[in-house]
């Protein structure tokens, strides 16, 4: 079985020049003495097989870009007063208002905007960060028990329709 330069320098976590270096010189050097000796040890134990090490294709080109984000992704679930994940969107917005029982008008008013606003961001893929802000701090307060939500339903304004009278 004959691998490559490239396979080989892989398998023994040496640089490929090194390998073609010690071909055309004939001297193996320290570094790749020893790294053939760990080899050919992993072999024989079984830690690694030597097919199976190779098959990988090689890659041509640029290495696919990953996406990488600095935020912890967490699993869905219910929207409760306890939920703690990325609000990003209008839709993330209004599931979390429906689980915690808010009125889209008493929402707007704990965040200090119009009801229409709220209205817009609720629907919008992209609201604005400011009211996101505003939104995440309430969830946290809620959370900490710093802002009672049970005593703000108490103290609702009932003169505010749900729905517009006609």
């Amino acid at each position: 079985m004959a691998i490559s330069a490239r396979q080989l320098a892989k398998l023994i976590g040496v640089a490929e020049r090194s390998i073609h270096r010690a071909e055309q010189t004939g001297n193996l050097g320290v570094k790749i003495t020893l790294a053939m000796e760990l080899l050919l040890t992993r072999l024989q134990h079984g830690e690694i097989d030597l097919p199976s090490s190779l098959d990988a294709p090689p890659r041509v080109g640029r290495p696919p870009k990953v996406k990488r984000s600095l935020v912890v992704e967490e699993a869905g679930g219910e929207y409760v007063a306890e939920w703690h994940g990325k609000m990003s969107t209008g839709a993330d917005i209004r599931r979390w208002r429906r689980s915690v029982g808010l009125w889209q008008k008493d929402l707007a008013v704990l965040l200090g905007v119009h009801a229409t606003t709220l209205n817009r961001a609720e629907g919008s893929e992209s609201p604005s960060p400011g009211l996101i802000y505003g939104v995440e701090l309430l969830r946290k307060q809620i959370m900490q028990k710093e802002f009672d939500l049970d005593e703000f339903r108490k103290r609702r304004d009932r003169t505010l329709p749900r729905k517009k009278q006609k």
